[in-house]
């Protein structure tokens, strides 16, 4: 959603037993199978922000906010989310 910040779902990141701040966002992948993408970034997480309420059998407030370390190098293969104005209407 911006450099410094990327939306996942909580879910995702909800592992017992593991730091947040081990985790680290992987951008700009095209081809998992090699090695040497020229176009990937590896950047380790600063901080988590989740809703509390989260509930995994109705995946209720499964979302999460990633802080990044640094922010990310936007470019044709690394974009932020387009999110809708607070003018459109869920349906």
């Amino acid at each position: 959603i911006s450099p410094q910040w990327v939306v996942t779902s909580f879910s995702a990141i909800n592992i017992p037993n593991v730091k947040d701040t081990s985790f680290r966002v992987q951008a700009g992948v095209i081809d998992h199978t090699n090695t040497t993408e020229q176009y990937e970034q590896f950047i380790p997480i600063q901080d988590l922000q989740y809703i509390a309420g989260f509930d995994a059998t109705q995946h209720f407030n499964d979302i999460a906010l990633v802080h990044l370390s640094k922010p990310l190098r936007f470019n044709d293969y690394v974009q932020p989310v387009c999110l809708p104005s607070s003018d459109d209407i869920a349906v």
